[in-house]
């Protein structure tokens, strides 16, 4: 069986490459863990992996932990209202003791852009 070689354009390729680059560059990945206590006096670990654009625009999020389905509800509302921004998720009221209050710990924490 022969096999066919592609031919590449190399202009396109390069053209994709800066197109990553400038795409990269204007992202910024911030990282954060957090602590909340549980009911059964342990404290559980919330690793919260945001992926954020110059405009504090959250572009993508990752949550790894006990309940991440339940935290990253607030987050996926932000995005898909697509007009919310870290500073937005900064400012809102989250309540003491509840577990959301660990996704206001982790964005407090992310310096403004």
């Amino acid at each position: 069986m022969e096999k066919r070689h592609r031919r590449v354009d190399r202009r396109r390729v390069r053209r994709c490459r800066s197109l990553n680059r400038g795409q990269a560059a204007s992202t910024r990945r911030s990282t954060a863990s957090s602590h909340y206590p549980r009911g059964d006096d342990s404290i559980k670990e919330v690793l919260i992996n945001v992926l954020i654009c110059l405009e504090s625009e959250i572009r993508d999020c990752h949550i790894i932990g006990p309940d991440a389905s339940a935290l990253v509800q607030e987050i996926v509302a932000a995005m898909k209202a697509e007009t919310e921004t870290v500073q937005d998720i900064q400012e809102a009221v989250h309540s003491h003791p509840v577990l959301t209050e660990v996704v206001n710990c982790v964005f407090s924490a992310l310096l403004p852009l």
